[in-house]
Order: structure tokens, then C-alpha cells, then sequence
């Protein structure tokens, strides 16, 4: 658990780096893809059906990257988790 909890660090990491690049357009680009991935039904259940991570819509796989990039450490990367 401990290792997870690092790893999502890293990842919301990511999403300052994002936010500090885009400036404003960081709630078109990066907030609000987010959180329709997140929390619409549709999404929800294509990544249950589909096994996909929720890593891997590129709102979530930049913040990877970045906070990778930055930190030097490992993030979230493919992870499916419910």
C-alpha cells in the first residue's frame, strides 16, 4: 500500500506540472476530460469491460510522464484498479 501511495503522488504530481504549463486551459484540456473519464457511466464501464486502466486516457498518462519526468521516480503507469 505504501508503494501505491507513492506512486499516486507522483502521478498528482504530474497534474501540477500540468497545470502550471497550461495555465488556464488546464480545465479545459486536463480537468474536465478528467473528470467526465472518471465519473461518467459510459467510462466507467468501457474501462470495466475493456479492462482498461484509468491511466490510460492521456489526461492521465501525461501526468504520469510528467511527474516521472520531474521526480525521477516511478508513477501509476497502466495500473487497473477498480
Amino acid at each position: 500500500m505504501e508503494e501505491l501511495s507513492k506512486r499516486l503522488l507522483v502521478h498528482e504530481y504530474g497534474h501540477t506540472i500540468q497545470s502550471l504549463l497550461l495555465g488556464p486551459f488546464y480545465l479545459i484540456v486536463i480537468g474536465i476530460p478528467s473528470t467526465l473519464w472518471g465519473f461518467l457511466p459510459y467510462y466507467s464501464n468501457k474501462r470495466k469491460n475493456e479492462s482498461l486502466s484509468y491511466f490510460s486516457c492521456y489526461t492521465e498518462s501525461w501526468a504520469n510522464t510528467w511527474g516521472e519526468k520531474v521526480t525521477g521516480e516511478k508513477s501509476m503507469e497502466l495500473l487497473v484498479i477498480d
